[in-house]
């Protein structure tokens, strides 16, 4: 009985602390997410924050803080629409976000796992809990990163039609 005060405490600071990365999440700013932009040419793929939508192009902007993009005096790249093949946007450390909260939630269950089994020969309650910690932990993680690397693709394929077509769906991933 003497571990269960230590992992209910290790519980409640984890979902307290996920509770507050959450909170953090009230960005107002509309850079919240990261484009990769496929291309048919050299340099391939351009990765960054989609700056503004144009009506034959796009610009994006490669710098990933906002005191680099006021520095520079041209902070933005052009790509033409006839190039892009697609568009992947994803949610700025969502892939962090996840790894976190699925590694937190696999240690906290094979915690409660492992110490509800009790003590026996070979292993106390308190060490059951943290093995099965351990061991819930890394495969929560590791799915939690499969499902934070999910991006949001949009097909362009080169075609002024389909960049018409998907320009409200663009708009949101754009800050202007």
């Amino acid at each position: 009985m003497a571990i269960m005060k230590p992992v209910g405490m290790l519980t409640l600071f984890i979902l307290c602390f996920l509770g507050s990365a959450q909170a953090q999440d009230k960005d107002t700013s509309k850079n919240k997410y990261r484009v990769w932009v496929n291309l048919f040419e050299e340099p391939y793929e351009v990765q960054g924050t989609l700056y503004q939508l144009n009506d034959s192009s796009l610009l994006v902007s490669h710098y990933k803080t906002f005191t680099e993009f006021i520095i520079d005096n041209n902070p933005t790249i052009e790509l033409r629409v006839n190039n892009i093949d697609q568009i992947g946007a994803r949610k700025k450390n969502r892939m962090f976000k996840a790894i976190l909260l699925g590694g937190a939630s696999g240690f906290v269950a094979g915690s409660l796992i492992g110490f509800s089994r009790g003590d026996d020969e070979d292993l106390t309650a308190e060490q059951k809990a943290i093995r099965g910690g351990i061991t819930l932990g890394i495969p929560g993680a590791l799915v939690g990163m499969l499902i934070g690397s999910v991006k949001v693709v949009i097909p362009i394929e080169g075609s002024l039609s389909n960049y018409r077509k998907q320009h409200a769906k663009l708009q949101q991933y754009s800050t202007h």
